[in-house]
């Protein structure tokens, strides 16, 4: 019969901050969704390109250099080129990789895309998953 049973926790300190969760990457066309009240609304619905990746936020410029700021992740959304551009895969099985994108399915809110690397024609990529690249 045990009576008494002692459990140790150990709070160390926390896990370090890993970017791998983050789809942003410098280079990417997002759009900024800050609000109006946040930054004079030089950041609301407006179109910029990511300059860096940090714990903190991301660093973005608007596409005319105006304004730069550091806007959290959950702030910006991928933006959709026209078919036969270039784009990037920012989440999903390929990440990373470049591609072309081929067709939108509106309905489905997905893309047809053919990567580059290897020539594959992936079906129903979701639009979260792809983004513009700046050339």
């Amino acid at each position: 019969l045990q009576t008494d049973v002692e459990v140790a926790f150990s709070f160390g300190a926390a896990p370090p901050v890993s970017n791998d969760d983050s789809w942003a990457r410098p280079g990417l066309i997002v759009k900024a969704r800050a609000g109006k009240k946040d930054f004079g609304g030089a950041f609301d619905k407006v179109k910029c390109v990511v300059r860096g990746v940090a714990a903190d936020g991301v660093s973005v410029e608007t596409l005319d250099g105006r304004a730069r700021a550091t806007l959290s992740l959950a702030k910006l959304e991928t933006v959709i080129p026209a078919v036969g551009k270039r784009v990037r895969v920012v989440g999903g099985a390929h990440k990373g990789e470049v591609a072309t994108l081929e067709a939108l399915d509106i309905g489905a809110f997905a893309a047809r895309i053919r990567l580059e690397a290897s020539g594959e024609v992936v079906e129903g990529v979701p639009y979260e998953d792809v983004c513009k690249e700046r050339v």
